[in-house]
């Protein structure tokens, strides 16, 4: 701490680096022993490296594979990579809104961030991608900035990696890095301070890192576009589906920003007639980062017809806005002013570390008592994820196969299916429907009728 009592930026990250690793210790030692979704995902992929893996693009995987390496398959070496992506996404959020003044402004902005529920709770709870894509989205804006500032080959070679890793961490990646490239072109400074022939280093470099992933969705099209159908294309009348693909943008915003406006309001409202966000160059090029962000998920609705945006999506694009608003408030708060906002985050953050020790969640699936029912030694065949990785948590040297491997048994099979689905499931893998099937009870009410196994020939 300074003489002044202010905390410094190395303080600002010890916080961050306290909170996430008293978080991966609750859920290492309080919260269920089940994964949730998105970490059952991640188990059962990463326990090989391999150039890509199904709907999503293979970062998050091949940092967990290493990760595995070193802590070994369990769900101490999830919650370790899970908590060090969310401790340097702080990290990094405190580097963007560093150059608005002292450490308490960029410790704010990174603070503000519990306003989001996508980052505060479902970021912690269960994300994985996008919590990966959110840390790439923050390095992005630093790596950009950079080139812009300094223009040295080095910066456009961080830019590169920094984009081909980011455009492996997520889909949505591509529409951060289309917004940023809509916000610099836009604006006759940020076009100047571009060296666009080193540009190309950069953009040669990204493609270099992509190319195995490229070439594995070029092979297993199928596989890499699995989760298509979430963007809600239909087959309604163009403007029909336009219309429909607006309005729930405008609900899905509404919703994501709700708790940053309850928040916030009173003191924007007060203050509403001195707030400038100011004209330096970084405060406009975040701005205009936000509004193209906006401007490209619009085309994407209007233009592509896309009905159904979710909030997680468009949080890489959108996140810097809040932290915006706190950094052009802070010049008007008292000091008072100032640490009552900067408590009130603290205060939000601690409440949802609370929180989640408390929800029910899928972690609450009592797999291994679910495992005693199955038959011993016969492979396992399914198509879900998070079964599928529960399972080899909980028996790694049982054979079990996802649907889509390659080399699934033929012989005597267990197969388990979502209830309802099984006799299509079999019939899909070559088995005669009409099999009998049994209830796989997975201990809590909602999901002890989840899900059903058989045993075929």
């Amino acid at each position: 701490m300074q003489r002044d009592g202010t905390i410094t930026s190395g303080m600002w990250f010890g916080i961050f680096c306290a909170y996430f690793a008293v978080q991966a210790v609750l859920r290492i030692s309080v919260l269920g022993p089940s994964l949730e979704l998105d970490e059952a995902e991640a188990f059962w992929f990463s326990r090989d490296l391999a150039s890509g893996y199904g709907a999503q693009p293979p970062l998050y995987f091949w940092l967990q594979w290493i990760t595995f390496e070193i802590l070994g398959p369990s769900v101490v070496g999830l919650t370790v990579l899970k908590n060090l992506i969310l401790a340097a996404t702080s990290m990094a959020v405190f580097a963007v809104f560093r150059p608005f003044g002292p450490p308490a402004i960029a410790g704010a902005a990174a603070l503000s961030l519990g306003l989001l529920p996508e980052i505060s709770w479902e970021a912690q709870r269960a994300l994985t991608h996008s919590a990966l894509v959110l840390l790439m989205s923050a390095l992005t804006l630093i790596a950009v900035r950079r080139v812009m500032k300094d223009g040295r080959w080095a910066s456009y070679v961080l830019l590169g990696l920094t984009l081909g890793f980011g455009m492996l961490s997520k889909h949505n990646y591509h529409l951060l890095w289309i917004a940023i490239l809509l916000a610099v072109v836009t604006d006759r400074e940020f076009r100047a301070a571009m060296n666009w022939p080193r540009l190309l280093l950069s953009a040669a470099i990204a493609v270099l890192i992509v190319l195995p992933y490229i070439y594995w969705v070029i092979g297993h099209p199928e596989r890499a576009t699995g989760s298509v159908q979430k963007l809600g294309l239909t087959d309604l009348g163009f403007f029909s589906a336009r219309l429909q693909g607006i309005a729930d943008l405008a609900g899905m915003l509404v919703g994501f920003f709700a708790l940053a406006i309850l928040w916030l309001a009173p003191a924007v409202i007060l203050k509403r007639k001195q707030i400038r966000l100011g004209h330096s160059d970084h405060a406009r090029y975040l701005s205009r980062v936000v509004v193209s962000g906006f401007i490209v998920v619009l085309l994407l609705v209007v233009v592509g017809g896309v009905t159904n945006i979710r909030g997680r999506w468009i949080m890489p694009l959108l996140w810097p806005s809040v932290p915006l608003v706190i950094v052009s408030l802070w010049p008007l708060l008292s000091t008072r002013g100032r640490q009552y906002l900067t408590f009130s985050f603290a205060v939000l953050w601690l409440a949802v570390m609370a929180a989640l020790t408390m929800v029910t969640s899928y972690r609450d699936a009592e797999f291994r008592t679910a495992y005693a029912q199955l038959p011993e030694d016969l492979p396992i065949i399914c198509a879900q994820t998070w079964v599928l990785g529960n399972l080899a948590v909980i028996a790694p040297d049982r054979p079990v196969y996802m649907v889509s491997d390659d080399g699934i048994p033929t012989g005597k099979v267990i197969l388990i299916a979502p209830v309802g689905g099984m006799d299509q499931f079999a019939r899909d893998l070559g088995h005669a429907s009409g099999v009998t099937v049994a209830p796989l009870d997975l201990g809590p009410a909602n999901l002890r009728r989840a899900f059903e196994y058989a045993v075929v020939d």
